[in-house]
């Protein structure tokens, strides 16, 4: 399974309890690979959404390594979490940030709240991946039928290529032998294995 798929399904996961189904009123929480500025018509979002505002829709996007270690093939991969966050509201525009107390759909303000507040520097439960922290909110969509804002989180992820040969059981132990150089007929005096870890 691939590092940025599991990201993407533990942050849908977590934000799962704001689905209608769930009692609240987000109509989708879901994956997504469409521009994260896009038009209101464009055709991903429009194929993705179907109608179903309010949304959260989640993707990975651009990463920076640091830490990098060639010897023993790790990095340190920062990741950017990214949500793109819609709002439907009818009423007016105004609606589609604020909200209006009459639409189930309470705006982008309250939304992206709690978002925050279900994410927000929580551990995703994906191994080598830290703790969610929040870098960035900026309105992408303001038209006559949707509101959009993407909110931009990062994590740190542990990146990492086996060396070669991890998986194979030959170069999993190393035998390593202590001699003496004065007394030929003693050595080896002691032998011992290493695994690799």
């Amino acid at each position: 399974m691939s590092q940025r798929r599991d990201i993407e399904n533990a942050v849908i996961r977590e934000l799962s309890p704001l689905l209608r189904t769930r009692g609240r009123y987000l109509k989708a929480i879901e994956p997504y690979n469409g521009p994260l500025a896009p038009e209101a018509d464009d055709h991903d979002l429009v194929r993705v959404l179907l109608g179903r505002a309010p949304a959260v829709l989640v993707s990975t996007g651009s990463g920076d390594y640091d830490r990098v270690n060639i010897r023993r093939r790790m990095a340190q991969l920062d990741i950017q979490v990214e949500l793109l966050v819609l709002s439907g509201n009818l009423r007016s525009g105004e609606s589609r940030n604020r909200g209006d107390g009459f639409d189930p759909d309470p705006g982008v303000y309250q939304i992206i709240e709690d978002v925050r507040e279900h994410i927000f520097g929580i551990e995703l439960g994906v191994r080598g991946v830290g703790w969610l922290v929040p870098a960035g909110e900026r309105p992408v969509i303001r038209s006559p039928a949707l509101g959009a804002w993407q909110l931009t989180y990062q994590v740190y992820t542990d990146a990492h290529h086996a060396l070669p040969g991890a998986n194979d059981p030959e170069y999993q132990r190393t035998r390593t032998g202590v001699s003496l150089v004065e007394d030929e007929r003693a050595n080896p005096i002691i032998e011992f294995d290493h695994e690799r870890t």
